[in-house]
This record gives C-alpha cells, structure tokens and sequence, in this order.
C-alpha cells in the first residue's frame, strides 16, 4: 500500500493518480502490467491489456487453477466470468 509510505491519505491518492498515469503510458508504449499488486484493471481494461491472447489466458486460467485460488476479486478470471 501507498498510505504507510507517505503516511497522508491526501499525498496517497495523489501518487496512485500519478502511478496510473504511468501505467497508461507504458501501456500505450507496448509494456504489460506486472501483477505484483493491484492494478485497478476492470475486465474491459484487461481485456484491451491482453488483446487477442485475453480468451486464451481465461482458458488457461480455468484449466490450471480451476479452484481459482489465485487472483483477486479484480481479475478477469474470478469465477463467473464469462470466457
């Protein structure tokens, strides 16, 4: 989290804009989010992330993790979404 680093809520909120800001920017250049942390990515955004590799990606994720014991309530892979 942000909030302990900066230790305001207000200078927190700031930074994650400017951490999104970034993020856009190198996305828009050909980089890929690295998920060591949440990304704020709703499914449109992951979808537009992974482009045409997206369907494979929830194929695999459902034959590997078919409990679904990794992935957040954010992934586009959480049970429930549609392939």
């Amino acid at each position: 989290s942000i909030l302990p680093v900066t230790g305001s809520l207000n200078k927190a909120g700031m930074l994650a804009g400017k951490l999104a800001e970034l993020d856009r920017t190198f996305i828009e250049l050909g980089g890929k989010a690295y998920l060591s942390g949440g990304t704020g990515y709703g499914r449109r955004e992951w979808e537009e992330h992974y482009g045409d590799r997206f369907k494979t990606g929830l194929g695999w994720k459902r034959e590997f993790d078919p409990k679904h014991l990794f992935g957040g309530d954010d992934a586009p892979f959480r049970p429930g979404s549609p392939a």
